[in-house]
Order: C-alpha cells, then sequence, then structure tokens
C-alpha cells in the first residue's frame, strides 16, 4: 500500500481537528486506509472536545494496529466522551492484545458503561485482550449495557473462552444478546463447550 493514501487519510482526519462538531453522532470511516496516524488524529480531536456529540465509531479495514487504537482507548480513558454507544473495528489485521488490553482499562475506569455493540472480529488478538474485556466486566461491570460482542476470527484460545464462560456463570454481561466468537481457530471444543454452558437460560445462543 502506498504510504501516500496513509498520509492523505490522515490529513482528513486531522481537518476534525480544526472545528467543533457538536452533532456529529455518527462517524464511519471503512477501507479508507486510515492507519495509525489517522486514528492517532481522529483522537487528537476527539480528547480536545470537538466531537462531543459522537455516539457512534466505526474504523473497519483501516489498517489500523495496536498503536491507534491503543491511543483511542488512552483518550476515551480520561472521560472526554463516556457516550459511545458503538465501536466497531472489525478487520484490522494488525490489531492485537495491546489495543485490546487499553480497552479493557477504559472500561474498567467506567468510561464504556454506554457501549451497546462493539466488533473485533478479524483482528489478531488473543487471550490477553478478551481476558482484559473479562476482568473488567468481573471487576467493575464496565460493560452493563453491551447487547453485541463480536470476536471472529481472531487467536484467541481455550484459555480467553473459559475467562469468558467464567464472567458468563457470574451474571456478566447481563445485556448481552449476540456473542459471534466463530473461526478462533485455536480453540478447541473445551473452551466452546464451557462457554455455551455457561449461557444456558441466557436469551441467545453463543456462536462459537
Amino acid at each position: 500500500m502506498p504510504r501516500s493514501w496513509c498520509a492523505r487519510a490522515a490529513r482528513r482526519c486531522a481537518l476534525l481537528d480544526q472545528h467543533d462538531l457538536p452533532k456529529l453522532a455518527v462517524l464511519t470511516n471503512w477501507g479508507n486506509k486510515l492507519a495509525d496516524d489517522g486514528l492517532i488524529a481522529l483522537s487528537a480531536a476527539i480528547r480536545r472536545g470537538r466531537l462531543a456529540g459522537l455516539t457512534q465509531l466505526r474504523g473497519g479495514a483501516n489498517q489500523i494496529g495496536d498503536d491507534g487504537y491503543a491511543h483511542l482507548m488512552e483518550t476515551l480513558a480520561t472521560g472526554i466522551n463516556p457516550r459511545l454507544t458503538v465501536i466497531g473495528f472489525y478487520d484490522n489485521g494488525s490489531l492485537g492484545d495491546k489495543a485490546i488490553v487499553a480497552m479493557g482499562h477504559a472500561a474498567a475506569q467506567g468510561h464504556l458503561q454506554k457501549l451497546e455493540k462493539t466488533d473485533l472480529s478479524t483482528c489478531c488478538f488473543g487471550d490477553e485482550g478478551l481476558m482484559a474485556l473479562c476482568e473488567a466486566e468481573k471487576q467493575t461491570h464496565a460493560f452493563p449495557k453491551l447487547q453485541e460482542l463480536r470476536i471472529a476470527f481472531n487467536f484467541i484460545t481455550d484459555k480467553g473462552f473459559l475467562a469468558l464462560a467464567d464472567v458468563f456463570a457470574a451474571g456478566g454481561f447481563p445485556g448481552l444478546v449476540l456473542l459471534d466468537a466463530t473461526m478462533n481457530s485455536k480453540t478447541t471444543a473445551t473452551g466452546k463447550e464451557a462457554v455455551l454452558a455457561s449461557c444456558k437460560g441466557r436469551p441467545f445462543v453463543p456462536a462459537v
């Protein structure tokens, strides 16, 4: 991919930091090659209060990695925008555990309380990232409104699935109505069956 594409996408995001846009509620960038620089520029606009009305943020297929997504989560951890209901960053093949751990930290501090949907499918995180989300929910009830959790096509093993099952068994993620954890090829029947068993009595059957 030509570096010039990433540079242009980052410049477009930087423009958001030149004006206050309080009425902008939904910001979607799909396949625009934002990369880390673009998401960091977008995070700067959020951090300075330029996007105070933002409730939905999607950035699928943008070649975003750990640095960009972790920077976004560190921004949210300041408490600048606790109103996000949708965070979708699927199909970012370099988005790994460091990024999802940062999301767990932001959630544990109470800054993702309104999150209803998150799509982190087809990234590259594994047990460490998923366990950070599970620990945030276990310790602080970090995701009371979460309805959809999509974590398909990652590198999660039985260890991560068992941690998720433990949280479900304890009543965690109380609002969840959809879990897509399919195509985690490192997970065996042991992890899948644990998640299925822990969701008995819930209003959905997890896709594992």
